[in-house]
């Protein structure tokens, strides 16, 4: 399995088999109700879509997601991002966000 789209399902969490998608590269995520995920072992994860959940914070998991080229976190209530972002992109990944749903640092 490469892509997997669990969006607008309205989940609050992620199954723990998820983890167990080691060749996973694409995951779409968006729409739900996800405050914390876990993103450990999926090591081949290329593009991540985060979008309109309801996210405090970047996943801790995800600087050791060596391939990932592009994650989405518009519209999540995320604290101290500006950090997390500035890292990403300069191990060359996009990061796509707004800013008027950061939470002031």
């Amino acid at each position: 399995l490469r892509v997997l789209s669990l969006g607008g399902n309205k989940l609050s969490a992620l199954p723990p088999e998820l983890n167990q998608l080691r060749l996973l590269e694409e995951l779409e995520l968006f729409g739900n109700e996800l405050t914390t995920i876990d993103l450990t072992g999926l090591n081949s994860l290329r593009r991540l879509d985060l979008y309109g959940n309801r996210l405090r914070a970047f996943p801790e998991s995800m600087h050791s997601l060596k391939n990932l080229a592009s994650v989405m976190v518009w519209r999540n209530p995320i604290r101290n991002g500006r950090g997390i972002i500035s890292d990403l992109r300069a191990a060359g990944v996009s990061v796509y966000v707004d800013d008027e749903h950061f939470i002031n640092e």
